[in-house]
């Protein structure tokens, strides 16, 4: 009896996988183990199951409170890899990433490839925490999570902003499509109708004023200011441009620029077989918000510098379209942000062109 204790005390766990959803965390603590190459075939292709412990949580301050001291018990200090899920993941990392354990958050692709690759098709969410502790072992580049409370908050901020942005756009298009109506008709607009455009205006304003919030959040953190200038000596880059590629391009994204590129969803993908050569497009797996915005950057830089606008010219008489080239301004646009952030310079046209 006593030897039997003794070698459950001694079981070594490696990994943690967290399928999370927005009530639960299906979670699976994968035990170390010595395999043989035969048997580390029967597990990738999934005929022997992982040894380790299944476990759910509610997801919520009580239920993760329960998993951090559950992982305490177990001396746990492995990997932690779940799949990013908007708002649901949140909560878990941070307080798992207080409790100082590694947590890693990882594009649901990654997981989607482990999944691919089983020949059993059963999806579950015991199964992809399996897949996600196991990736945890596999995946050896994977970012580590450093998102603070007030980080995570900003990023609803910016949800919440473009959100406001389409709500605004639908509305004014709603409104001047019947303002232009009723005045065809030679009728006028009512007065409920009046405070409503009113009101489009107000959320107009109150959004100008959430950007300018978000922009002062960022700027105050220690050593932005500067960096804000520099990136605002880039024409184009507005001062809320200038906070968002600082929020979302963290160092830790990548040494190359091309890594920036890739982040937003703007670097281009084609698609070749054979004789068969596809048209190249920007992959678009990405921040979306952060894309229209690098866009409108773009645009901005085409319409107040004589260097970018002569560069559009260049790119359309190539045969390049508007949209086309516009894109190519914005990720010149990232190039130079990087370029000028590494080295700590203000823009200078002579050497970007």
């Amino acid at each position: 009896m006593k030897k039997e204790k003794e070698k459950k005390e001694k079981r070594e766990f490696i990994s943690l996988g967290i399928d999370v959803a927005s009530e639960k965390l299906d979670v699976f603590l994968r035990e170390k183990e010595e395999v043989n190459e035969e048997e580390k075939r029967e597990k990738r292709n999934g005929k022997k199951k992982a040894k380790g412990i299944d476990k759910t949580f509610a997801n919520n301050f009580q239920g993760i409170s329960r998993l951090i001291s559950f992982l305490k018990g177990k001396d746990f200090k492995g990997r932690i890899v779940m799949e990013s899920t908007g708002r649901y993941h949140s909560l878990s990392a941070v307080l798992l990433q207080e409790a100082n354990f590694k947590v890693f958050v990882i594009n649901p692709l990654i997981v989607k490839k482990y999944r691919t690759s089983q020949i059993r098709k059963t999806k579950t969410d015991r199964i992809d925490a399996r897949l996600l502790s196991l990736a945890a072992l596999i995946e050896k580049n994977l970012l580590l999570f450093e998102s603070s409370r007030e980080d995570l908050v900003l990023r609803q901020k910016i949800s919440l902003l473009n959100c406001l942005e389409k709500s605004i756009q639908r509305l004014k298009a709603s409104f001047l499509n019947y303002e232009s109506s009723v005045l065809s008709l030679e009728r006028e607009t009512t007065e409920v109708e009046e405070e409503l455009k009113k009101t489009i205006k107000k959320l107009g304003k109150n959004k100008g004023k959430l950007e300018k919030e978000i922009a002062e959040i960022i700027s105050q953190k220690k050593g932005n200011q500067n960096k804000i200038e520099i990136l605002r000596s880039i024409p184009g880059v507005s001062e809320f441009l200038a906070s968002l590629i600082l929020f979302f391009y963290k160092e830790n994204i990548g040494h190359k620029s091309s890594q920036w590129i890739a982040y937003s969803g703007m670097e281009i993908t084609v698609s070749e077989s054979g004789k068969f050569k596809g048209k190249g497009k920007i992959s678009k797996r990405g921040n979306r918000y952060l894309r229209k915005r690098q866009f409108s950057g773009a645009w901005g830089a085409y319409m107040h510098s004589e260097e970018f606008k002569n560069y559009y010219q260049e790119l359309k008489e190539k045969g390049r379209t508007h949209r086309e080239a516009l894109n190519i301004l914005a990720r010149k646009i990232i190039r130079i942000s990087f370029s000028l952030l590494k080295h700590n310079k203000r823009f200078d046209a002579a050497k970007c062109f």
